[in-house]
């Protein structure tokens, strides 16, 4: 570990280098980390012409960051130094990667080559066993293998390496040709390569056409594919039987290339009672389901999806967990999720990477009829992806999560930290309408719903504001406002204090300190010019109960808009003191004995303001920071209120 800090460091400290030996570096740092945690193991890291074989190193968390590091590198010192003409010459071209992967999958070329070893085979007796033109064979492996994937041992001789091994099949080759239709049955790489090759690369034809007239289709898929069809009644065709199963299969294997952990901690199966019900709405076969099961068996599981995939679902359970079904705790269930939910009032109600396929009037759609089949105590649960911005975005809870990267990668480490989910991205010839959320439209779409909005009469619920009506959530800095349910705050004052979110269960306030003010003060002064939440006014308001907030003042002056806090209320900054003036303010006594920040705003987007500031999060300095605790998200948990324009209260959320 000693190596590896001071590796570390040697990384971090090529931030004055040039960007081409910054690069260099992270590179070479990282590869000595790597090799070292190999030797330690008595092993070396894997050759890129042997075929892959899983390892305990494989998934060790250091390592795949370490990995991640060496490849945005990588790909950026390509970037950088390739000429640009052949940067452009070789993106233009990326339609034959996609096309001779699909084909070399569809004729079992990585199948074939298993049995032949490091030997490989000529590209004659590949077509012996495939019926494939070898002149046609010898050009597309050539292609792939000088993009790494096969290896030319001899002229017109191929191999499987580390990364053409993993398109193989589950099924022997006899079982392939005997059943054609179920032949990407458990091969979920093979079946999502495959995939990416016909529906999507036929519909990214007309991608560009679709894009510059989308009043002429639905989707660039609809073009292609001359229907009218979203993708999954398009599966449901008969005529689609093998697209629908090859889906599915492709589906399975995106659950397992997560931890089962994500699945068990995000549904938090461990507050769940027996037989409380979990219910996994657009589930395909259930892989998700079953990663929860294992470990939760006494639980109830639903697994909803159309026919087609509950019909390959049936045959994925009885190969992993047959009891799971005979005994009722996993049921199958054929469902549409547009129309009502049958199972009402689950325990748990999640989608898995499934919300961003759908525009969002139709995925609202989705989540009120979820809403409408929950209870009180029901939780939902998306797990599905957002695009990073290549950019550094501190409004987003995405970019304030991340780890910082060496300079001078890019923050989302391109193709090596985004590639996939940026792809997927531009993918309206796969999921028609859809579009995966970047952190800004994420927040439009979901607006605040940790817990129900209390109405305060003669508000009542829901709240339904004019186009033209302003509204203001008041946050607590020093005191309670005098509405029930509505959270306190209290200033800490003591050197190297740490603040801390709410406890809604024991009623602890918000503990803010000096610097956390500061920074969230900074953090409404970044939303307002960024934005983000529309136009949006901000104020801070001291007490009138004779209470002093001179280090406060003091610390946020330089950011307070004078002009904009109340003319009952003088700052002093020379003094650190607030003096208050002898005019008597108006008689809103709820208010003027806590000192609060007043965020002013379009009523319409209340509640996605409420969102931005339940996802804001406080940087723990440097020298007073632990190993776990590095931000904190000081109003998580809290219940702050939302007021009309003459300060009235509307409701505490």
């Amino acid at each position: 570990m000693c190596l590896i800090a001071h590796l570390r460091t040697h990384i971090h400290s090529t931030r004055m280098a040039s960007p081409l030996r910054a690069l260099a570096d992270i590179i070479s740092a990282n590869v000595s980390i790597l090799e070292a945690a190999y030797a330690k193991e008595g092993a070396q890291f894997p050759s890129l012409d042997d075929p892959f074989h899983r390892t305990p190193l494989d998934t060790h968390p250091l390592l795949s960051d370490t990995k991640q590091l060496i490849a945005a590198a990588a790909a950026q010192m390509v970037a950088t130094v390739r000429s640009p003409v052949d940067m452009l010459q070789e993106y233009s071209n990326g339609m034959y990667m996609t096309v001779t992967l699909g084909l070399v999958v569809d004729v079992n070329v990585p199948d074939i080559l298993t049995t032949a070893g490091h030997q490989g085979l000529h590209v004659n007796d590949i077509s012996a066993q495939n019926g494939i033109d070898p002149s046609y064979l010898a050009r597309v492996l050539r292609f792939l293998a000088t993009r790494h994937v096969f290896r030319e041992v001899s002229p017109d001789v191929f191999a499987n390496n580390r990364v053409s091994s993993l398109l193989k099949k589950a099924k022997s080759l006899e079982e392939v040709i005997a059943d054609p239709v179920a032949r990407y049955d458990g091969a979920a790489l093979a079946s999502f390569i495959s995939a990416y090759a016909d529906e999507a690369l036929k519909s990214s034809v007309h991608l560009s056409e679709f894009v510059q007239n989308p009043e002429r289709a639905c989707s660039a898929f609809s073009i292609a594919h001359q229907t009218e069809a979203k993708m999954w009644d398009w599966y449901e065709d008969p005529r689609n039987e093998l697209r629908a199963r090859r889906f599915a299969a492709a589906m399975k294997g995106g659950a397992d290339r997560f931890p089962a952990e994500i699945f068990i901690n995000a549904i938090g199966c461990e507050h769940l009672q027996d037989n409380d019900v979990v219910v996994d709405v657009g589930g395909s076969v259930g892989a998700a389901v079953l990663h929860l099961y294992k470990p939760y068996p006494k639980l109830r599981y639903v697994v909803q999806d159309l026919e087609k995939q509950i019909v390959v679902a049936k045959e994925f359970w009885k190969e992993n967990a047959p009891e799971a079904v005979a005994n009722g705790r996993v049921e199958l269930q054929v469902y549409d999720f547009f129309t009502p939910q049958p199972v009402k009032g689950a325990a748990v109600y999640f989608h898995r990477v499934n919300i961003h396929n759908w525009p969002d009037h139709d995925a609202k759609k989705i989540m009120q009829i979820i809403r409408d089949a929950a209870n009180a105590s029901s939780k939902v649960v998306l797990f599905d992806i957002i695009a990073a911005h290549v950019c550094e975005d501190p409004v987003s809870e995405l970019s304030t999560a991340r780890k910082k990267v060496p300079y001078p990668l890019l923050p989302n480490l391109g193709v090596a930290g985004a590639g996939i989910h940026t792809a997927m991205d531009i993918q309206p010839h796969v999921h028609p309408s859809s579009a995966v959320k970047a952190p800004r439209e994420a927040l439009k779409q979901v607006p605040y719903k940790k817990t129900r909005p209390i109405s305060i009469p003669p508000y009542i619920s829901p709240f339904s504001p004019t186009s033209y009506m302003r509204s203001a959530w008041l946050v607590p800095i020093r005191g309670a406002f005098s509405w029930d349910r509505c959270t306190p705050a209290v200033m800490l004052d003591f050197s190297h204090a740490i603040p801390a979110s709410s406890n809604p269960s024991t009623g602890d306030p918000i503990s803010w300190t000096h610097s956390s003010v500061k920074s969230f003060w900074a953090f409404l002064l970044h939303v307002r010019e960024n934005g983000t939440a529309g136009a949006i006014g901000l104020s801070f308001h001291a007490s009138r109960n004779g209470t002093r907030m001179s280090q406060v003042i003091n610390t946020v002056s330089s950011t307070l808009p004078g002009a904009e806090y109340q003319q009952d209320s003088a700052h002093s900054v020379a003094t650190g003191a607030v003096s208050i003036a002898t005019t008597a303010p108006p008689p809103r006594i709820v208010l003027s004995n806590v000192d609060h920040v007043k965020v002013y705003h379009d009523a319409s987007i209340a509640m996605h303001l409420r969102n931005i500031l339940h996802l804001w999060s406080y940087a723990v300095p440097t020298e007073i920071q632990s190993q776990a605790l590095t931000k904190i998200r000081v109003l998580k948990g809290a219940k702050l209120v939302l007021v009309d324009e003459r300060s009235r209260g509307i409701l505490i959320s």
